[in-house]
């Protein structure tokens, strides 16, 4: 080997390793990139731990354990069965004692509901015992057997039926019906009634002073006599037409005797004849006062043996049955009784 060869063998590795000193190598570029890797791994690593501890802590289950406060019934209902029984029965039973209470009360206040009707109306239900009159049952009421009669439509007092049921009004009184225009005022100021007009209503049952046409109301303190003297039949006749039959569209305030024509017509008691004449539907008639505000009319006659202003007694003939009207298919007596603005059935006074 020659000296130059030595010498610039020497040069060479001297500039090697400047070179290598001087100069980045490769070595050290691959070691800055690992080391850049290697961090945003970290900080990758570290946010998806946050991450899923940020999931854990939403969704975690509820550690029934440190459960405090806000769900003090789990608590106990893990801890001890025997509070889970507990629990679940004594929540129950806390609440059946007022379910019970209001059954128990449900009966008082039904009772409450329909005893302050009966007390203010007053009417009562009865049922006919065997042997019962009218008479009888007015007395255990302390009311007429006409007042009950007339609440009933009984038409005949002697018909009564073991078992039959009946209302019984409070007081003496007798039924109305009500006409075209009737209101509760004019009907209270025409039967001169004394109650309020809040009992009045209350006995009546209405929930206002509008009436209504048809209805019936209880007019309280019309006393019908009951003398047998008083009242005594119009002639020899069956009744072939009731009190408030409706006979051709028309529905009676009176009663028919089926009679025959020319046959005598007499006063049902004593009185004066107030009108006489022709009605449109009955053909000729005579209206005769009686006493105790009462008034009887004679329908469908054929001849008329009274005066206006003449005093009649009980009996008397007034006229006779004939054929003055076609308002029945046969020769019929049409009898009406009224009581001040009431109309009455004959048939409960004769």
């Amino acid at each position: 080997m020659t000296l130059y060869t030595i010498i610039q063998a020497g040069v060479d590795s001297k500039m090697s390793r400047n070179d290598y000193d001087d100069m980045p190598s490769t070595f050290s570029r691959k070691k800055r990139g690992n080391s850049s890797k290697t961090v945003l791994v970290s900080l990758m690593g570290i946010l998806i731990i946050l991450i899923v501890f940020l999931f854990y802590m939403l969704f975690k289950p509820i550690d029934d354990s440190s459960a405090e406060g806000s769900i003090p019934v789990q608590s106990e209902m893990n801890l001890d069965v025997g509070e889970v029984v507990r629990v679940t029965v004594n929540k129950p039973s806390s609440a059946a004692p007022k379910v019970e209470d209001k059954k128990e009360e449900e009966p008082a206040i039904q009772e409450a509901a329909v005893e302050p009707d009966q007390e203010e109306s007053g009417f009562t239900d009865y049922i006919v015992e065997r042997g019962d009159t009218l008479a009888l049952i007015g007395q255990k009421f302390s009311v007429s057997a006409s007042s009950i009669a007339n609440v009933n439509r009984i038409a005949d007092q002697t018909a009564l039926v073991e078992g039959q049921r009946l209302t019984i009004p409070p007081i003496d009184g007798q039924l109305y019906q009500v006409a075209e225009g009737d209101d509760l005022p004019s009907v209270m100021k025409r039967f001169d009634i004394s109650m309020s007009n809040r009992d009045f209503m209350k006995l009546n049952n209405l929930d206002s002073d509008v009436l209504e046409e048809g209805t019936y109301l209880f007019i309280p303190g019309i006393v019908v006599s009951e003398e047998e003297s008083m009242f005594s039949r119009p002639g020899e006749g069956n009744v072939s037409f009731a009190f408030g039959e409706v006979v051709n569209g028309y529905k009676l305030e009176g009663v028919g005797f089926s009679m025959a024509a020319g046959s005598a017509v007499k006063a049902v008691a004593d009185g004066f004849v107030s009108d006489a004449g022709n009605n449109e539907r009955f053909g000729r008639f005579v209206t005769i006062i009686h006493a105790g505000g009462y008034k009887s009319s004679y329908y469908c006659l054929e001849i008329v043996n009274v005066k206006l202003g003449q005093s009649i007694k009980k009996g008397e003939i007034v006229g006779t049955v004939g054929t003055s009207t076609k308002f029945f298919p046969s020769s019929t007596l049409y009898l009406t009784l009224e009581q001040g603005a009431l109309k009455l059935d004959p048939m409960l006074f004769l």
